[in-house]
């Protein structure tokens, strides 16, 4: 509840140090939001966030769910270009290929995306 209410109160320092404490089905109905408002001021942290997003996304295992972590992975490739850290974006999508090597479907969601 505090975590709701720090959110609603845009003190997102009060919710990162409330975040760790949360169960873990509460901490994925934060993850998104939490990301999306700390990409500047905490980028590594919501690079963190989305490939946690991304990663649960894939491991779905539809045509859909990878189209919904190509959203999480062009906020990684935004937040790594913003922070001049494009060879760490690189070498994440290059691996997070290798690590899925029989899922067409995904590969191909990547490639429409140019990512």
């Amino acid at each position: 509840m505090l975590t709701h209410i720090a959110f609603y109160e845009k003190n997102i320092e009060r919710v990162l140090e409330l975040f760790p404490q949360l169960k873990q089905w509460e901490q994925s109905r934060f993850r998104q939001p939490l990301a999306k408002a700390i990409e500047t001021t905490h980028p590594q942290m919501a690079i963190a966030l989305y490939k946690q997003l991304a990663t649960q996304a894939i491991e779905q295992k539809s045509r859909s769910a990878y189209r919904e972590a190509v959203q999480h992975l062009q906020r990684i490739k935004a937040v790594c270009e913003s922070c001049n850290t494009r060879s760490d974006w690189t070498e994440y999508i290059t691996k997070l290929r290798s690590q899925y090597p029989t899922l067409r479907a995904l590969h191909d969601e990547l490639s429409k995306a140019k990512l």
